[in-house]
Protein backbone atom coordinates (compact mmCIF):
# COMPACT_ATOMS: atom_id res chain seq x y z
CA UNK A 1 0.00 0.00 0.00
CA UNK A 2 1.45 3.44 -1.20
CA UNK A 3 0.74 5.84 2.01
CA UNK A 4 -0.70 9.17 1.19
CA UNK A 5 1.01 11.39 3.31
CA UNK A 6 -0.14 15.14 2.03
CA UNK A 7 -3.52 15.23 1.78
CA UNK A 8 -5.18 18.32 -0.06
CA UNK A 9 -9.27 18.74 0.88
CA UNK A 10 -10.27 20.78 -2.11
CA UNK A 11 -14.33 20.52 -2.16
CA UNK A 12 -17.04 23.21 -3.61
CA UNK A 13 -19.55 21.82 -1.10
CA UNK A 14 -22.80 19.60 -1.41
CA UNK A 15 -25.89 21.54 -3.00
CA UNK A 16 -28.38 22.15 -0.42
CA UNK A 17 -26.44 20.58 2.02
CA UNK A 18 -23.20 21.23 2.95
CA UNK A 19 -21.25 24.26 2.29
CA UNK A 20 -17.52 23.78 1.03
CA UNK A 21 -16.45 24.89 4.71
CA UNK A 22 -18.65 21.96 6.43
CA UNK A 23 -18.05 19.47 3.97
CA UNK A 24 -14.32 20.35 3.99
CA UNK A 25 -14.18 19.86 8.20
CA UNK A 26 -15.83 16.46 8.27
CA UNK A 27 -13.66 15.33 5.65
CA UNK A 28 -10.28 16.40 7.51
CA UNK A 29 -11.64 15.62 10.65
CA UNK A 30 -12.59 12.13 9.41
CA UNK A 31 -9.37 11.51 7.92
CA UNK A 32 -6.47 12.93 10.96
CA UNK A 33 -3.77 10.78 11.49
CA UNK A 34 -0.25 11.39 12.95
CA UNK A 35 2.01 12.00 10.25
CA UNK A 36 -0.67 12.81 7.86
CA UNK A 37 -0.62 16.55 6.56
CA UNK A 38 -4.08 17.79 5.63
CA UNK A 39 -4.62 21.47 4.12
CA UNK A 40 -7.93 22.79 3.52
CA UNK A 41 -8.50 24.27 0.51
CA UNK A 42 -12.38 26.00 0.21
CA UNK A 43 -12.97 26.67 -3.34
CA UNK A 44 -16.79 26.97 -4.89
CA UNK A 45 -17.78 27.49 -8.53
CA UNK A 46 -19.82 30.98 -8.04
CA UNK A 47 -22.72 29.04 -6.35
CA UNK A 48 -23.81 29.34 -2.42
CA UNK A 49 -21.06 29.08 -0.53
CA UNK A 50 -18.54 30.33 -2.70
CA UNK A 51 -18.07 33.58 -0.55
CA UNK A 52 -17.32 32.27 2.19
CA UNK A 53 -14.78 30.18 0.74
CA UNK A 54 -13.24 33.16 -0.49
CA UNK A 55 -13.69 34.70 2.91
CA UNK A 56 -11.46 31.89 4.23
CA UNK A 57 -8.59 32.58 1.39
CA UNK A 58 -8.50 35.96 1.70
CA UNK A 59 -8.36 36.27 5.20
CA UNK A 60 -5.73 38.90 5.81
CA UNK A 61 -7.52 41.67 3.17
CA UNK A 62 -11.00 40.20 3.39
CA UNK A 63 -14.23 42.07 5.28
CA UNK A 64 -17.69 41.67 4.79
CA UNK A 65 -19.65 44.69 4.02
CA UNK A 66 -23.48 44.13 5.13
CA UNK A 67 -26.56 45.51 3.27
CA UNK A 68 -30.59 45.52 3.27
CA UNK A 69 -31.75 44.08 -0.52
CA UNK A 70 -34.67 42.23 -1.07
CA UNK A 71 -34.95 38.52 -2.15
CA UNK A 72 -36.13 37.47 -5.75
CA UNK A 73 -39.62 37.73 -4.29
CA UNK A 74 -38.86 41.36 -3.45
CA UNK A 75 -39.11 40.32 0.24
CA UNK A 76 -36.57 42.56 2.98
CA UNK A 77 -33.93 40.85 3.42
CA UNK A 78 -30.43 41.23 4.87
CA UNK A 79 -27.45 40.38 3.20
CA UNK A 80 -23.62 40.89 2.60
CA UNK A 81 -20.28 40.86 0.14
CA UNK A 82 -17.07 40.48 0.12
CA UNK A 83 -14.42 43.19 -0.10
CA UNK A 84 -10.85 41.88 -0.33
CA UNK A 85 -7.00 42.56 -2.37
CA UNK A 86 -6.24 40.71 -5.52
CA UNK A 87 -2.71 41.67 -7.12
CA UNK A 88 -3.11 45.65 -5.74
CA UNK A 89 -6.36 45.47 -6.66
CA UNK A 90 -10.26 46.39 -4.79
CA UNK A 91 -12.07 43.49 -5.87
CA UNK A 92 -15.93 42.90 -4.85
CA UNK A 93 -17.40 39.38 -4.59
CA UNK A 94 -21.45 39.38 -4.72
CA UNK A 95 -23.39 35.75 -4.37
CA UNK A 96 -26.23 36.09 -7.11
CA UNK A 97 -27.72 33.19 -4.59
CA UNK A 98 -27.50 35.81 -1.44
CA UNK A 99 -30.45 38.00 -3.12
CA UNK A 100 -31.73 35.50 -5.69
CA UNK A 101 -31.19 32.05 -4.67
CA UNK A 102 -33.16 28.60 -5.36
CA UNK A 103 -33.16 28.40 -1.44
CA UNK A 104 -35.02 31.43 -0.67
CA UNK A 105 -37.89 30.78 -3.33
CA UNK A 106 -39.80 29.24 -0.95
CA UNK A 107 -43.09 29.93 -3.24
CA UNK A 108 -41.46 28.02 -6.27
CA UNK A 109 -43.09 30.74 -8.98
CA UNK A 110 -39.98 31.10 -11.20
CA UNK A 111 -41.83 33.72 -13.87
CA UNK A 112 -42.40 36.36 -11.36
CA UNK A 113 -38.62 35.55 -9.23
CA UNK A 114 -36.57 38.59 -9.97
CA UNK A 115 -32.93 39.36 -9.66
CA UNK A 116 -33.74 42.74 -8.90
CA UNK A 117 -31.70 42.51 -5.15
CA UNK A 118 -28.37 40.95 -6.52
CA UNK A 119 -29.04 44.43 -8.93
CA UNK A 120 -29.23 46.45 -5.65
CA UNK A 121 -26.15 45.05 -4.31
CA UNK A 122 -24.14 45.56 -6.85
CA UNK A 123 -25.25 49.54 -6.84
CA UNK A 124 -24.12 49.47 -3.54
CA UNK A 125 -20.88 48.02 -4.06
CA UNK A 126 -20.32 50.50 -6.87
CA UNK A 127 -21.17 53.61 -4.96
CA UNK A 128 -19.63 52.81 -1.50
CA UNK A 129 -16.78 50.76 -2.25
CA UNK A 130 -15.25 51.99 -5.65
CA UNK A 131 -13.63 48.78 -6.65
CA UNK A 132 -11.49 48.08 -9.32
CA UNK A 133 -13.64 45.01 -10.28
CA UNK A 134 -16.59 43.30 -9.45
CA UNK A 135 -17.15 39.67 -9.51
CA UNK A 136 -20.78 38.03 -9.71
CA UNK A 137 -21.29 34.66 -8.68
CA UNK A 138 -24.10 32.91 -11.30
CA UNK A 139 -24.68 29.50 -9.45
CA UNK A 140 -27.48 28.41 -7.57
CA UNK A 141 -30.29 30.93 -8.97
CA UNK A 142 -33.84 30.90 -8.72
CA UNK A 143 -34.48 33.35 -11.65
CA UNK A 144 -34.68 32.94 -15.26
CA UNK A 145 -35.25 37.18 -16.48
CA UNK A 146 -32.17 37.56 -18.41
CA UNK A 147 -30.63 40.40 -15.76
CA UNK A 148 -33.65 42.42 -16.79
CA UNK A 149 -33.81 43.08 -12.93
CA UNK A 150 -30.51 43.73 -11.91
CA UNK A 151 -30.24 45.68 -15.12
CA UNK A 152 -33.12 48.08 -14.18
CA UNK A 153 -31.46 48.31 -10.30
CA UNK A 154 -28.45 49.86 -12.26
CA UNK A 155 -30.54 52.72 -13.86
CA UNK A 156 -31.73 50.77 -17.28
CA UNK A 157 -34.93 51.66 -18.59
CA UNK A 158 -36.93 48.83 -19.86
CA UNK A 159 -40.10 49.75 -22.20
CA UNK A 160 -42.83 48.55 -23.51
CA UNK A 161 -45.06 49.27 -27.09
CA UNK A 162 -46.60 52.45 -25.31
CA UNK A 163 -42.90 53.52 -24.68
CA UNK A 164 -43.66 53.59 -20.92
CA UNK A 165 -40.84 52.73 -18.65
CA UNK A 166 -41.67 48.73 -17.21
CA UNK A 167 -41.63 49.44 -13.28
CA UNK A 168 -42.62 45.75 -12.08
CA UNK A 169 -39.05 44.14 -11.39
CA UNK A 170 -37.32 41.98 -14.56
CA UNK A 171 -38.78 38.83 -13.98
CA UNK A 172 -39.60 35.83 -17.02
CA UNK A 173 -43.37 36.40 -16.82
CA UNK A 174 -42.55 39.94 -18.27
CA UNK A 175 -39.95 39.92 -20.37
CA UNK A 176 -42.04 39.44 -23.53
CA UNK A 177 -43.27 43.05 -22.96
CA UNK A 178 -39.66 45.04 -23.55
CA UNK A 179 -40.17 46.64 -26.89
CA UNK A 180 -36.99 49.29 -26.24
CA UNK A 181 -33.92 49.41 -23.90
CA UNK A 182 -32.41 52.91 -22.84
CA UNK A 183 -29.09 53.20 -20.75
CA UNK A 184 -29.59 56.68 -18.30
CA UNK A 185 -26.53 57.88 -16.15
CA UNK A 186 -27.18 55.09 -13.50
CA UNK A 187 -24.05 52.96 -12.52
CA UNK A 188 -24.79 50.47 -14.96
CA UNK A 189 -22.80 53.02 -17.30
CA UNK A 190 -20.06 52.27 -14.86
CA UNK A 191 -19.90 48.74 -16.18
CA UNK A 192 -20.72 49.59 -19.87
CA UNK A 193 -18.24 51.54 -20.49
CA UNK A 194 -15.50 49.05 -18.19
CA UNK A 195 -14.67 51.88 -16.05
CA UNK A 196 -15.19 48.80 -13.51
CA UNK A 197 -14.60 45.01 -14.53
CA UNK A 198 -17.31 43.30 -14.55
CA UNK A 199 -16.47 39.34 -14.67
CA UNK A 200 -19.22 37.19 -14.14
CA UNK A 201 -18.52 33.53 -12.75
CA UNK A 202 -20.66 30.84 -14.50
CA UNK A 203 -21.20 27.24 -13.64
CA UNK A 204 -21.69 25.82 -17.38
CA UNK A 205 -21.16 26.62 -20.77
CA UNK A 206 -24.83 26.16 -21.35
CA UNK A 207 -26.05 28.80 -23.95
CA UNK A 208 -29.63 30.88 -23.84
CA UNK A 209 -31.41 29.07 -27.11
CA UNK A 210 -31.68 25.72 -28.26
CA UNK A 211 -32.92 22.88 -27.37
CA UNK A 212 -31.81 22.96 -24.30
CA UNK A 213 -32.26 27.04 -23.67
CA UNK A 214 -31.98 28.52 -20.12
CA UNK A 215 -35.96 28.45 -20.70
CA UNK A 216 -35.65 24.38 -19.50
CA UNK A 217 -34.16 25.53 -16.41
CA UNK A 218 -37.42 26.58 -15.05
CA UNK A 219 -38.73 23.42 -14.75
CA UNK A 220 -36.41 23.17 -12.03
CA UNK A 221 -37.20 25.94 -10.17
CA UNK A 222 -40.90 24.75 -9.56
CA UNK A 223 -42.39 25.51 -13.06
CA UNK A 224 -44.32 23.44 -15.36
CA UNK A 225 -44.98 23.04 -19.25
CA UNK A 226 -47.27 26.27 -19.37
CA UNK A 227 -44.33 28.60 -17.31
CA UNK A 228 -42.03 26.78 -19.78
CA UNK A 229 -43.67 28.21 -22.95
CA UNK A 230 -44.17 31.41 -21.86
CA UNK A 231 -40.49 31.27 -20.75
CA UNK A 232 -39.27 30.40 -24.27
CA UNK A 233 -41.44 32.78 -25.76
CA UNK A 234 -40.55 35.62 -23.57
CA UNK A 235 -36.68 35.20 -23.32
CA UNK A 236 -35.92 34.40 -27.02
CA UNK A 237 -38.46 37.72 -27.50
CA UNK A 238 -36.06 39.87 -24.71
CA UNK A 239 -32.96 38.60 -26.65
CA UNK A 240 -33.99 39.29 -29.65
CA UNK A 241 -34.33 43.04 -28.46
CA UNK A 242 -31.24 42.93 -26.82
CA UNK A 243 -29.23 42.00 -29.65
CA UNK A 244 -30.48 44.61 -32.10
CA UNK A 245 -28.83 47.31 -29.63
CA UNK A 246 -26.10 44.84 -27.77
CA UNK A 247 -23.89 42.04 -28.65
CA UNK A 248 -25.55 40.33 -31.46
CA UNK A 249 -24.07 36.94 -30.38
CA UNK A 250 -25.50 37.45 -26.52
CA UNK A 251 -27.69 34.71 -27.03
CA UNK A 252 -25.11 32.23 -28.28
CA UNK A 253 -21.81 32.57 -26.77
CA UNK A 254 -20.72 30.30 -24.74
CA UNK A 255 -22.27 30.02 -20.72
CA UNK A 256 -24.68 32.95 -21.68
CA UNK A 257 -27.42 31.00 -20.32
CA UNK A 258 -26.08 30.37 -16.87
CA UNK A 259 -28.84 31.68 -13.81
CA UNK A 260 -31.45 31.83 -16.24
CA UNK A 261 -29.54 34.37 -19.29
CA UNK A 262 -28.30 36.62 -16.74
CA UNK A 263 -25.15 36.05 -18.10
CA UNK A 264 -26.06 36.54 -21.38
CA UNK A 265 -28.21 39.80 -20.55
CA UNK A 266 -25.04 41.37 -18.79
CA UNK A 267 -22.72 40.06 -21.25
CA UNK A 268 -24.95 41.44 -23.86
CA UNK A 269 -25.68 45.42 -22.37
CA UNK A 270 -23.06 45.61 -19.84
CA UNK A 271 -20.01 43.83 -21.53
CA UNK A 272 -19.57 41.38 -18.33
CA UNK A 273 -16.67 38.85 -19.23
CA UNK A 274 -18.28 35.17 -18.86
CA UNK A 275 -15.40 32.88 -17.59
CA UNK A 276 -16.13 28.88 -15.90
CA UNK A 277 -15.98 30.23 -12.06
CA UNK A 278 -14.95 26.63 -11.13
CA UNK A 279 -11.48 27.52 -12.94
CA UNK A 280 -11.29 31.33 -12.39
CA UNK A 281 -11.25 30.24 -8.36
CA UNK A 282 -8.95 27.64 -8.51
CA UNK A 283 -6.65 30.35 -9.92
CA UNK A 284 -7.76 32.84 -7.13
CA UNK A 285 -6.91 30.64 -4.34
CA UNK A 286 -3.06 28.80 -6.12
CA UNK A 287 -4.72 25.45 -6.41
CA UNK A 288 -2.22 24.65 -9.31
CA UNK A 289 0.74 25.69 -6.39
CA UNK A 290 -1.19 23.50 -3.98
CA UNK A 291 -1.71 20.39 -5.63
CA UNK A 292 1.95 20.35 -6.63
CA UNK A 293 2.60 19.96 -3.20
CA UNK A 294 0.16 16.68 -2.49
CA UNK A 295 0.01 13.20 -2.63
CA UNK A 296 -3.74 12.87 -2.80
CA UNK A 297 -6.60 15.56 -3.80
CA UNK A 298 -9.64 15.09 -2.31
CA UNK A 299 -13.00 16.40 -3.91
CA UNK A 300 -16.88 16.14 -3.88
CA UNK A 301 -20.15 17.23 -4.95
CA UNK A 302 -23.32 15.93 -4.06
CA UNK A 303 -24.59 14.12 -6.96
CA UNK A 304 -22.24 13.34 -10.10
CA UNK A 305 -24.02 13.58 -13.64
CA UNK A 306 -23.00 14.85 -17.34
CA UNK A 307 -22.99 18.59 -16.38
CA UNK A 308 -20.10 17.52 -13.55
CA UNK A 309 -17.82 17.00 -16.78
CA UNK A 310 -18.67 20.33 -18.63
CA UNK A 311 -16.50 22.54 -16.21
CA UNK A 312 -17.83 22.34 -12.83
CA UNK A 313 -15.64 22.23 -10.06
CA UNK A 314 -15.12 18.59 -9.07
CA UNK A 315 -14.33 18.31 -13.14
CA UNK A 316 -11.89 21.20 -13.48
CA UNK A 317 -9.59 19.58 -10.45
CA UNK A 318 -9.28 16.28 -11.55
CA UNK A 319 -8.06 17.76 -14.96
CA UNK A 320 -5.11 20.01 -13.45
CA UNK A 321 -4.11 16.84 -10.97
CA UNK A 322 -4.07 14.73 -14.25
CA UNK A 323 -2.09 17.11 -15.76
CA UNK A 324 0.43 17.44 -12.83
CA UNK A 325 0.47 13.84 -11.38
CA UNK A 326 -1.31 13.85 -8.88
CA UNK A 327 -4.32 11.02 -7.86
CA UNK A 328 -7.23 12.41 -6.88
CA UNK A 329 -10.41 10.96 -5.49
CA UNK A 330 -14.15 11.82 -5.51
CA UNK A 331 -17.04 11.60 -2.55
CA UNK A 332 -20.20 12.00 -3.74
CA UNK A 333 -23.78 10.14 -3.19
CA UNK A 334 -24.80 9.06 -6.23
CA UNK A 335 -23.31 8.74 -10.10
CA UNK A 336 -25.91 9.29 -12.53
CA UNK A 337 -25.33 8.29 -16.32
CA UNK A 338 -21.88 9.08 -15.93
CA UNK A 339 -19.70 6.65 -14.60
CA UNK A 340 -17.47 6.05 -17.46
CA UNK A 341 -16.44 9.52 -17.30
CA UNK A 342 -16.17 9.20 -13.54
CA UNK A 343 -13.50 6.16 -13.88
CA UNK A 344 -11.60 8.06 -16.75
CA UNK A 345 -11.16 11.43 -14.59
CA UNK A 346 -10.78 10.00 -10.83
CA UNK A 347 -8.62 7.33 -9.40
CA UNK A 348 -10.50 6.63 -6.77
CA UNK A 349 -14.20 6.81 -5.65
CA UNK A 350 -15.98 6.74 -2.68
CA UNK A 351 -20.11 6.57 -2.62
CA UNK A 352 -22.02 7.45 0.32
CA UNK A 353 -25.81 7.62 1.44
CA UNK A 354 -27.31 11.16 2.40
CA UNK A 355 -30.34 11.45 4.43
CA UNK A 356 -31.94 14.55 3.36
CA UNK A 357 -33.90 15.07 6.23
CA UNK A 358 -31.00 14.58 8.62
CA UNK A 359 -27.54 16.39 8.19
CA UNK A 360 -26.09 14.10 11.47
CA UNK A 361 -26.58 11.00 9.95
CA UNK A 362 -25.64 11.91 6.45
CA UNK A 363 -22.38 13.26 8.42
CA UNK A 364 -21.85 10.00 9.93
CA UNK A 365 -22.11 8.25 6.93
CA UNK A 366 -19.54 9.87 5.15
CA UNK A 367 -17.04 9.25 8.00
CA UNK A 368 -17.54 5.94 7.78
CA UNK A 369 -16.75 5.90 4.49
CA UNK A 370 -13.72 7.96 5.07
CA UNK A 371 -12.87 5.36 7.94
CA UNK A 372 -12.79 3.02 4.69
CA UNK A 373 -10.33 5.60 2.79
CA UNK A 374 -7.82 6.21 6.11
CA UNK A 375 -7.45 2.56 5.60
CA UNK A 376 -7.31 1.95 1.89
CA UNK A 377 -4.71 4.68 1.05
CA UNK A 378 -3.62 6.49 4.49
CA UNK A 379 -2.66 3.64 6.51
CA UNK A 380 -4.24 2.48 10.19
CA UNK A 381 -2.83 4.77 12.79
Amino acid sequence: MLEKNRILVATSGFKNFWTPEEASSIISTGLKREGVEIEELFVGDGGRGTIDALEKNFSETASRVNLETVDEQMNLIETWYLVFEKDNKKVVYIELASAAGAHLNKEKTPLEASSYGAGLIIKHALENCHPDKIILGLGDSATTDGGMGIMQALGVDFLDKENKIITQPGCAGILGEVEKIEFTEGSANLLKKGAVEFELYCDGNSIVTGDDGCWMRILNKGGDDADLKIAQENISHFFSIIETIGKENASVTPSSGCAGGIAGGLYGLLNAKLVLGSAKLLELVNFREKARNSDLIITGEGEVDPSTFTGKMTHVIAEIAKEIGVETLLLTTNIIDSTELAIKYFDYIYLFLKNTEDEKKSSAKLRDVLDKVKMALIGKN
